[in-house]
């Protein structure tokens, strides 16, 4: 039982969905930080407060610096969640609320598939498009219905760029963490971007007024920048190295539902019935995903 429960433990998958759970306060936590900083203050000073912890990690545990071809993905993978995303998930939060981005959020899955067949080497089948394909449709429609969609906002266009960003930092990141682990993969972006968070960081809180930060003020932005920036990927990254890229990433179909439930909560938006219905449908696609083989191209 002790076996089962440790296996259970350290499932791609278990860790995967507890990575997407974090993953989902993003939006709402981001949202509340709006009132008290702008997006470049937000993306910046979360990702320099997670280098600075992940700096002293790798002085504490002394890991070796990575070699030059995974320091260059390192690189690539920094610019899209140390920089890309949490600085344009700032701008769109200012003009959308967190609930209407969980509809840009639902084509991150399938972008980060993309990417790992592009770059992870990882070849899937069409029935794991097709499923694939399918749960994001679901997930959008839901979004559109969900929030009433009739027009596009400035918002949409930054978040669409922050999956983007999201997507390609997660299949550089990926393809790293195969080789060097979950852990010292998100560690290393980290502390390769500090030499330009901290200058800009300086340059952007120089004249800031501290005082304007209350007590959820603090929490969001500690939660952004431990959990999310730095011990949620810890889990994501090894689930992605020892699952696979592209299966793993399908289990953020799950963080639109996610992320409008803590909405919700934290909030105070509404909630519908079909929410259930469609998360349950989710769940079946996903589980038809995991049957299908991805075949690694060596």
């Amino acid at each position: 039982m002790q076996t089962q429960n440790k296996t259970l433990l350290f499932n791609p998958e278990v860790l995967g969905f507890l990575a997407v759970f974090a993953f989902s306060f993003t939006l709402p936590l981001t949202k509340i930080l709006t009132s008290s900083m702008n997006a470049y203050q937000i993306g910046i000073g979360r990702t320099l407060i997670a280098s600075i912890v992940a700096l002293i990690l790798v002085i504490i545990l002394k890991y070796n610096l990575p070699n030059k071809h995974q320091i260059k993905r390192l690189l690539l993978a920094s610019l899209g969640i140390s920089f890309g995303f949490p600085i344009l998930v700032g701008i769109g939060m200012n003009f959308v609320p967190s609930s209407h981005g969980s509809l840009m959020l639902s084509i991150l899955p399938i972008l980060t598939a993309i990417f790992g067949k592009i770059y992870g080497k990882e070849k899937p089948t069409i029935k794991f498009w097709f499923f694939s394909l399918l749960g994001c449709l679901v997930v959008i429609i839901y979004s559109i219905y969900s929030n009433n969609i009739k027009n596009l906002y400035y918002g949409d266009i930054a978040l669409f760029f922050a999956v983007l960003f999201a997507a390609f930092g997660y299949g550089m990141g990926g393809i790293v963490a195969k080789e060097i682990g979950g852990p010292k993969t998100i560690l290393w972006i980290l502390v390769l971007s500090l030499p330009i968070t901290l200058p800009i960081s300086i340059y952007l809180f120089w004249e800031y007024d501290y005082s304007v930060l209350n007590n959820l003020d603090l929490f969001s932005l500690l939660f952004l920048s431990l959990i999310n920036s730095l011990f949620g990927f810890f889990l994501w990254y090894h689930a992605l190295a020892k699952g696979g890229i592209i299966k793993i990433s399908q289990i953020q179909l799950f963080q639109p539902f996610l992320t409008y439930t803590i909405g919700i909560i934290m909030l105070s938006e509404t909630i519908d019935w079909y929410i259930l219905i469609l998360s349950i449908l989710v769940l079946f696609l996903i589980r038809a995903i995991r049957k299908e083989p991805i075949i690694n191209i060596k």
